[in-house]
């Protein structure tokens, strides 16, 4: 019997000791000093144009006792010119709809606020029919304490869904898209000394597959791609005022796998075991340089240990950047990069290390209508393989909100990538959302 959440976090934390001397170690740096304030503008600090306000085209709530209720529905039709993801001597081409009712509900006082949010969606294929699905999902999120030294913070999530096919760690061979639950939960606290902050969180999470898959001429139960993480984070930060902050972060976690299955002939299925623990030790720095000019960035050392001696180990460099400028009142520009170790659930592409460049343009042609333009490339790393690859794609968006009820999107995108699984994608779509 699988021990409790709290027993097995508080196991696989002492398990770290090692990982976060090691940790310590390479990040061996102190918070430095920090000079003076800056100004900045309420409505624009670490917003882009989507992110700001536009009153005249908010749906209004309607009221359910203390919460604020937005209930919407959405409406899509997609053309999609490799449906299930092959290389292209394989290629289906598909128009794909999808209905999406969704209810978010909100209570925002001055000392705590609730979210909670609940979706659910149908998808529906014109030709192969055999890639219909259904989603659900629900979350809640909630903060207490707010405007005091002392701050609470809880959220859990369930999600009933289905794999997307073009995920790395997806098994894509498979006939029908592969149905999984996931679970999470995290609770964390904030305490305040002054100009100093220290944060403490945890979290854990698991996942469960359905279904059965057929692996050279043996049918397997999809459970034995099952798995758990349990991740703490520390975060110690100065900000003198709101407009410049120093921090250091801390992520320990541990990530269990099912073992693998047991073929015909006595052996595994897959030769490796991806169960791993690690974590990152990263000094960040994050400024509203100008009123138009916002950065967070972070750089230190990654460590994986993985529980298998036949895999290598990963250590090295750790970092995430992120830069939004609004060059106009009107255009938006966000550039990002990080290096990260993924976590995928394929046995064979877990533990892939991925460093990555994204963009995004965003430009208000009017108050209700808005442009996207977004990029990104990715460098792949298999760890026991030379078979790396590398993964890019662009994509353009148009959104034009009618009034309060009504919003209409336009979006085409270009998805490719080569090295492993190769394949590329083109997609077409159109939306319409009504909220009430």
């Amino acid at each position: 019997m699988r021990q409790g959440i709290t027993h097995r976090l508080a196991t696989h934390l002492e398990g770290h000791a090692r990982i976060v001397s090691l940790l310590m170690v390479a990040g061996g740096f102190a918070l430095a000093a920090m000079p003076g304030t800056a100004a900045a503008q309420d409505d624009v600090q670490g917003r882009s144009v989507s992110q700001r306000n536009a009153e005249e085209y908010a749906p209004k709530p309607i009221h359910i006792g203390s919460f604020e209720a937005f209930p919407s529905v959405n409406l899509a039709a997609e053309y999609n010119d490799n449906a299930l993801v092959t290389a292209n001597n394989g290629r289906e081409s598909d128009v794909i709809f999808t209905l999406t009712p969704r209810l978010q509900l909100r209570d925002r006082r001055p000392d705590r606020s609730i979210d909670i949010d609940l979706s659910a969606g149908i998808r529906k294929f014109a030709s192969i029919k055999t890639e219909d699905s259904e989603q659900f999902s629900v979350s809640a999120r909630g903060a207490w304490g707010l405007g005091t030294a002392t701050q609470y913070r809880a959220s859990a999530r369930v999600n009933r869904s289905t794999e997307d096919r073009r995920d790395a760690g997806s098994f894509n061979s498979v006939l029908q898209p592969i149905a999984f639950t996931d679970l999470n939960a995290q609770a964390g606290i904030d305490q305040a000394f002054g100009p100093i902050r220290v944060s403490l969180d945890g979290s854990a999470r698991a996942v469960r597959y359905d279904g059965l898959t057929v692996i050279g001429s043996e049918q397997f139960d999809l459970s034995f791609r099952d798995f758990e993480v349990y991740r703490a984070t520390s975060r110690i930060s100065y900000a003198h005022s709101r407009d410049r902050e120093v921090y250091l972060l801390l992520t320990v976690d541990d990530r269990s796998y099912d073992s693998a299955p047991i073929t015909s002939g006595g052996d595994p299925l897959f030769p490796y075991d991806r169960s791993s623990r690690g974590g990152r030790l990263e000094l960040g720095y994050r400024q509203q340089i100008t009123e138009l000019l916002y950065l967070d960035m972070r750089a230190g050392y990654l460590l994986r240990d993985f529980k298998d001696p036949a895999l290598d180990n990963t250590k090295g460099l750790a970092f995430e950047a992120n830069l939004l400028w609004n060059a106009t009142p009107l255009t938006s520009i966000e550039v990002g990069a990080q290096r990260r170790v993924d976590e995928t659930v394929n046995p064979l592409v877990s533990g892939l290390v991925r460093t990555e460049g994204t963009v995004k343009v965003e430009h208000e042609l009017q108050r209700n209508l808005l442009l996207t333009a977004r990029g990104s490339y990715a460098k792949l790393d298999q760890l026991d393989s030379t078979n790396d690859g590398d993964q890019w794609s662009v994509a353009a968006e148009a959104t034009y909100r009618l009034d309060r009820h009504w919003g209409l999107s336009l979006k085409a995108e270009h998805y490719e990538r080569r090295g492993f699984f190769d394949f590329s994608q083109n997609q077409v779509g159109i939306s319409l959302r009504y909220s009430f």
